[in-house]
């Protein structure tokens, strides 16, 4: 009888006893040993590297298989890899080849002491390998990426829904051109002074609309944009003693990071320019604004969008005398055109 059938027919026989008796599976498990089927597979595998010395490569495979029947170890695959090789059966050669490098991963082939079959199905199988596990890297990472993308497209959907109106089906930035193109934008908005409190003429200023314009130019560099914009604001005191509004002026030159998620264009700037400010007639001031804005646009047809976006600027010398830093920060509701 094969021994594989003498095992087979004993452990049916313990689980019958096992049932009949009431004595708990784990003894049954414990009656074969995994020291005997090693030690026999052992036996098995020793007979199987004497038939492949011998060239007698029929036997030596037969042998290495049915020790594989027993334990898989990484040995037995890796002398049925040399079988398989020096049979000219390279496909199967490079199989076990694989699966050793999955048992052991630093397992090597010395070149100088195998035939150059055995050496080209291992460098076979360790190229295929590192595919496998560069395949389920780029797997995890377009999971991850593709995870980001719907919760940037969702998160930005819900804020964005009350004020955006639906995308037409199949228009999206993602396949709209942008390399040359240039963008031109106008938006009505709500500037918010800081810092503004003028001294011995009364409190702050109130929140209250400006006014933007500006142009951005998409070179042959993706994510990135180049332009202009200006901006004017105009805040004022409400029922208070002191001035009555505040008036700033800006020009800035900016440059822009952008990524499309499917309707949405997310984008980022950095920006620095001039300011002119007054208050009232009594003081007109020049200086220095620098400052940066982030938004969100949705297009609406093939070449128009509108943008959602907040900026913060910090003036120096142009805003309220006696301060170091006027700060202002509008957010705009605007329309844009790509042409």
């Amino acid at each position: 009888m094969k021994p594989l059938l003498q095992i087979r027919n004993g452990l049916l026989a313990i689980l019958a006893a096992s049932v009949l008796t009431g004595a708990p599976l784990s003894h049954a498990a414990e009656a074969v040993p995994d020291a005997e089927a090693q030690t026999k597979a052992g036996q098995i595998f020793r007979k199987g590297q004497k038939c492949y010395e011998d060239l007698n490569y029929p036997c030596a495979e037969a042998n290495f298989r049915e020790a594989l029947n027993y334990t898989d170890e990484a040995r037995f695959h890796v002398h049925l890899a040399y079988t398989y090789a020096a049979t000219d059966r390279q496909k199967l050669a490079v199989d076990e080849f694989v699966k050793v490098l999955a048992l052991e991963p630093d397992f090597a082939v010395d070149s100088k002491t195998q035939s150059p079959k055995i050496v080209r199905a291992f460098e076979l199988a360790k190229e295929q390998a590192r595919s496998a596990r560069e395949t389920a890297r780029e797997n995890i990472f377009s999971k991850g990426s593709a995870f980001i993308d719907e919760l940037f497209r969702d998160t930005i959907s819900t804020v964005t829904k009350p004020f955006i109106p639906e995308q037409p089906q199949g228009l999206v930035w993602k396949d709209t051109p942008l390399t040359g193109k240039s963008r031109y934008s106008v938006a009505l908005g709500l500037n918010i002074p800081v810092n503004d409190e003028y001294a011995g003429r009364g409190d702050a200023f109130e929140p209250d609309l400006a006014l933007m314009g500006s142009y951005a130019y998409h070179p042959k560099i993706n994510h990135f944009a180049f332009g202009g914009r200006v901006i004017y604001s105009r805040n004022k005191q409400r029922d208070k003693p002191g001035p009555v509004s505040l008036d700033i002026l800006s020009a800035t030159g900016f440059l822009e990071l952008h990524h499309p998620v499917d309707a949405f264009l997310l984008f980022a700037r950095a920006e620095a320019g001039t300011a002119l400010s007054g208050i009232d007639s009594l003081t007109e001031e020049q200086g220095f604004v620098t400052g940066g804005c982030a938004g969100v646009s949705a297009l609406v047809t093939d070449r128009v969008s509108l943008e959602i976006s907040g900026t913060f600027q910090a003036m120096f010398g142009a805003g309220i005398p006696g301060k170091d830093a006027t700060f202002r920060t509008p957010f705009f509701f605007g329309l844009n055109y790509l042409y």
